[in-house]
Order: C-alpha cells, then structure tokens, then sequence
C-alpha cells in the first residue's frame, strides 16, 4: 500500500476506525483530503483512492491550491482490485461494494452494489433481512 500525500498543506489525516482492515499492497491512497477507514474495511490490489482535486474550470488552475474532499470507507465497505474512486466521492456505504475496474465518481449509499465507467448501482446486497431471497441464495449456493 502506498500512502500518498501530495499537497501537505491540506493537512489530510488518516483515521482508522474500529479493526481488521484489509488493504493490499500494491494499493494507492492519496490521505491529502482526508481518509477514514471503518471496521473491516477493504481495498484491492491496485486500487486507487484520492482525496483531493484540482479546480481544473479556470485558465491558471496550477497556481491555485488543491481542494480537499475528504472520503469515508465505512465499516465492511470493499474496493475492487484497479477499482479508481475519484475525488469528491464523500462516502461508501456500510456493507457496499465498488466492482473491480470500476471508476467511482459518486457516493455509494450502504447495502449496494456499484460498477462499471463510470461507476453505477447494479443491485442491492442481499441481507437476512430480505429473508426470502437470503434463503433462496444460501440454498442455491449450497448445491
């Protein structure tokens, strides 16, 4: 994992909450906008997260500061292997999941799956609470 702070004048903090993330090595975190990490957290091989963003809508933008966007990867969220979450994504919900290769530019609400480029909600994730269609998973799974 490479964890990256290319503009320090944005003070980004790196906050881990809870415990047992799971980030693999060959990952790219940019922590200058802030990044927080919730319980069994997971980010894939060569994934690629940034926090911050250049105001790229004016003639001189490279003499102007890089803005922060801080990100939240809330608890049992997963980042897909060369999955890109692009800065101004503010959250990925509890229990979602970004496909791998997917280019993320949105929030993700919890209990969802997202993916493709750019990234869309495919579906929920299945729960216990959507008894019926847990059911029907697990016993499908099982054969």
């Amino acid at each position: 994992m490479t964890l990256e702070i290319p503009h320090p004048e944005l003070h980004g903090i790196f906050t881990k909450l809870g415990t047992a993330h799971l980030i693999k090595e060959s990952a790219f975190i940019d922590i200058s906008g802030g990044l927080t990490l919730g319980d069994h957290s997971s980010i894939g091989e060569r994934a690629m997260v940034y926090t911050h963003r250049h105001p790229t809508d004016l003639q001189f933008w490279q003499d102007l500061p890089a803005v922060a966007t801080p990100l939240l990867i809330d608890d049992y969220a997963y980042i897909g292997a060369g999955a890109i979450v692009l800065a101004g994504v503010k959250r990925i919900g509890k229990y979602s999941f970004v496909g791998a290769g997917s280019v993320l530019t949105h929030e993700v609400p919890d209990l969802e799956i997202w993916g493709g480029n750019p990234a869309k909600k495919i579906k929920n994730v299945l729960t216990k609470a959507t008894n019926e269609m847990w059911t029907e998973y697990t016993e499908k799974i099982k054969k």
